[in-house]
């Protein structure tokens, strides 16, 4: 699979309510967005960035603020996150106590077990899928790796079977099969319906439609417009990011190569470049390439950003939601730091 969302580590906690309307994309249920909330205690209104109901199953993907990737059941029963530095999955299902860990007990032993006859079936038509060809799992090391040694653990009908490479998710009642895997160093998660005749990764259109739809919600970029032009990147931009100064000091080089740059503000380095990133947004459109190349300029010499220089523009609730926005959208497209480089597919590119 080429493209990938990144996963991080869920980090969970107990109650809460708010608001979970999705900035962008579909809304999800009632009990989807419950699920995710009562995972922190004071939950804040823009907790889901992003959520996608996966075609022909149970499921909903939730990309919550800062790209945490989510499978939540639609009746809010079972949620599935992935923990991203050990390609581990954690599984919380409801039940008499609450959402219980139905992963934390599994098995360190890895003696040779046999999978039960149904599962393996399962697997054996996985394999065979033309749907896995080429993507991040590869079938012959994970078949290796399975026939080796393996784990089970039974958590009503989902069994997880960690393996060298990764781990896999069963759901024995729908056939559907979650797999963890790396390609580049980044943990992926695909959900493959292993029932279906037409079997596909159903992650492709997840992440496909997710990507879609983040580059068309880029609308209030600030843009440095090749005379010629041939491309066009977003950059996401940070006034105190050293690498986005460096990068800048290059736009005339690159406007004259025929490419276009769209740059979208977002406070990468937290408290200390909120104020100047929501003063830039808050700047009139048309004022906005000049006040950026200023403030890149002052910064790089060590000066302080003199606001009355830029109009001394007034942070409005537009502004903020604004930048809410520009982060959303970096949510979704993976964005982890700056300058961060996509083309008009919302794929990671260069400048060339």
């Amino acid at each position: 699979m080429k493209n990938i969302l990144a996963l991080l580590v869920l980090l969970l906690s107990v109650g809460g309510v708010a608001s979970a309307n999705s900035i962008i994309g579909q809304v999800p249920p009632t009990a989807v967005s419950s699920r995710v909330l009562s995972l922190y205690k004071n939950p804040p209104d823009d907790l889901i960035s992003y959520s996608y109901k996966v075609a022909n199953t149970p499921f909903w993907v939730v990309v919550i603020n800062g790209g945490e990737l989510l499978a939540v059941s639609e009746n809010g029963t079972t949620l599935l996150s992935l923990v991203r530095s050990t390609l581990t999955f954690e599984i919380y299902e409801k039940g008499r106590a609450g959402y219980v860990d139905a992963s934390s007990n599994l098995s360190q032993s890895y003696s040779a077990k046999r999978l039960p006859a149904p599962l393996r079936a399962i697997l054996d038509r996985l394999f065979g899928l033309d749907a896995l060809r080429d993507n991040i799992v590869n079938i012959k090391d994970l078949k290796a790796s399975l026939s080796r040694s393996y784990n089970f653990n039974r958590a009503q009908q989902y069994w997880m079977i960690q393996t060298r490479i990764g781990n896999v998710i069963i759901d024995s009642d729908t056939e559907l099969v979650f797999l963890t895997a790396k390609k580049n160093g980044v943990s992926s998660l695909l959900l493959v319906d292993a029932r279906s005749e037409d079997t596909k990764v159903v992650n492709d259109d997840v992440l496909n439609s997710s990507l879609k739809d983040a580059v068309m919600s880029i609308s209030n970029t600030i843009d440095f417009v090749a005379a010629k032009e041939q491309t066009v990147r977003y950059v996401f931009t940070d006034p105190y990011c050293g690498y986005c100064r460096k990068l800048h000091g290059e736009m005339a080089d690159l406007n004259k190569k025929g490419i276009t740059i769209r740059y979208i503000p977002i406070n990468n380095f937290g408290d200390r470049s909120l104020k100047p990133v929501l003063r830039l947004l808050a700047v009139d459109k048309e004022n906005q390439p000049n006040a950026l190349s200023y403030m890149k300029t002052q910064l790089s010499s060590r000066q302080k950003i003199d606001y009355a220089s830029m109009g001394s523009p007034v942070i409005t609730t537009q502004t903020r939601e604004q930048l809410k926005l520009n982060k959303t959208i970096g949510d979704i497209l993976g964005v982890r730091g700056t300058p961060a480089i996509f083309d008009v597919y919302g794929q990671n590119s260069n400048l060339e």
